[in-house]
């Protein structure tokens, strides 16, 4: 069992490690889902806690709270990392290097769908600036004939996300 401390000193390794805006539902998945290192309610706590002292900053944008380390963070983490047990660092540093791409992704890379009057779909998909959450780095949207084919698009989005900005990039400012 951590203590606060540890919570507080997992969470910010973490975001140091990760060097990109997490949304909060992220952060919970790998701290508690997927690795069990701290408990549900004390990771929100913590979120919580490390906000009000300046260790995280918090931006809200579109109702999604995502968190970035602060400088301040930052300073704490490289003055105090030793108080995190090694097993734990690595756990996290392993985990970091076997999923980055991936979080990443799921981060950077938002898809969304609506069903229109006429019942055809509109997908929405976005890259996000993974250094400034509320910056939009592209917002594709477009309308297809059915939720099947809307589902398709969003999955897709993931993988493609990167050549498609690439294209249209080229083919408009280059």
């Amino acid at each position: 069992m951590n203590t606060p401390i540890e919570h507080k000193l997992i969470i910010l390794y973490f975001m140091d490690k990760m060097d990109v805006a997490m949304t909060e539902s992220s952060i919970l998945k790998v701290c508690y889902y997927e690795n069990a290192w701290i408990e549900y309610v004390d990771c929100i706590s913590t979120l919580h806690t490390l906000e009000e002292n300046g260790f995280l900053f918090r931006v809200i944008h579109e109702k999604i709270s995502y968190y970035s380390i602060t400088p301040t963070g930052r300073d704490c983490i490289s003055n105090f990392y030793t108080r995190l047990p090694s097993t734990t660092r690595i756990a996290i540093a392993n985990f970091i290097k076997e999923n980055r791409l991936s979080i990443r992704r799921k981060q950077e890379y938002s898809t969304s769908y609506q069903l229109n009057p006429d019942r055809s779909y509109t997908v929405i998909l976005k890259i996000i600036d993974p250094t400034n959450p509320t910056r939009i780095t592209m917002d594709l949207r477009f309308v297809v004939p059915n939720k099947d084919t809307a589902k398709k698009v969003a999955e897709k989005w993931l993988n493609s996300a990167p050549s498609v900005y690439s294209s249209v990039y080229q083919q408009l400012v280059e």
